[in-house]
């Protein structure tokens, strides 16, 4: 019969490749691997297209990347609703769509709905249909997003 000692292992099994230090050519070639330009650089560029319906109205949105995204106006809908589509691409580890949803009130907006989405590996409708409801006028907002890859 045969034991193992887990407390103690076997002198071979102590010593590792990385415990010795990296030559200076495996550094530069983890470093650069790991550097975050590297991620930015495999960004995936595509379009985001919505189909928007309120109370029978249907318009389709075509949304491209933008400089800063979040400096783009929210478009309006009717006379409640205000929509915002946002394609962030990079930083690749952070790209993502974004839509906030506001109802357009007297001296401000309020958010009623954020739907965020990581970037989809393919193209086709990755948001199901969503309906957003008015609070005080009861109408509805309908939408549903694809994406499109460029």
């Amino acid at each position: 019969m045969h034991t193992i000692n887990l407390a103690h292992p076997a002198p071979s099994a102590t010593r590792h490749r990385l415990a010795m230090p990296m030559r200076l050519p495996t550094r530069l070639l983890f470093a650069w691997l790991l550097a975050p330009g590297w991620a930015c650089s495999n960004a995936i560029a595509g379009t985001v297209l919505c189909d928007v319906d309120y109370g029978g109205v249907r318009q389709q949105l075509v949304v491209k990347p933008a400089a800063d995204p979040y400096a783009l106006p929210t478009m309006p809908f009717g006379s409640h609703f205000r929509l915002r589509v946002l394609l962030v691409e990079t930083p690749a580890d952070l790209a993502r769509i974004r839509i906030d949803t506001f109802a357009e009130g007297d001296k401000h907006m309020t958010p009623l709905h954020v739907g965020t989405w990581p970037l989809p590996k393919v193209a086709g409708d990755f948001t199901g249909q969503q309906r957003i409801y008015e609070p005080l006028r009861d109408g509805e907002l309908l939408y549903r997003c694809a994406w499109e890859a460029n």
